[in-house]
């Protein structure tokens, strides 16, 4: 009777331990996460440097559109867009 039980228990911790390991919500999983994680924080630090590197330049928002709306052409939506050419 003893062996049955302990045959039971030790096939109940290796079902555990598989559900731990492999499973979606696993320790695999999580560690795969972890490093994803790692990396869009990096990514993250890279973007805020080259804002922070922007800003001292002088470059903002407004100018950005200045630059869009007299050289490029570029309109809102619902604008109409009046192009005077000197003759």
């Amino acid at each position: 009777m003893f062996k049955y039980v302990m045959a039971l228990l030790v096939v109940l911790f290796l079902l555990l331990q598989y559900q731990l390991w492999r499973d979606r919500d696993g320790v695999e999983t999580t560690v795969r996460l972890h490093r994803e994680l790692g990396s869009l924080n990096k990514q993250k630090e890279d973007m805020k440097h080259k804002s922070d590197a922007l800003k001292e330049a002088g470059v903002n928002d407004t100018s950005i559109k200045g630059h869009a709306r007299s050289d490029l052409g570029m309109v809102r939506k619902g604008e109409t867009f009046y192009r005077v050419v000197d003759s």
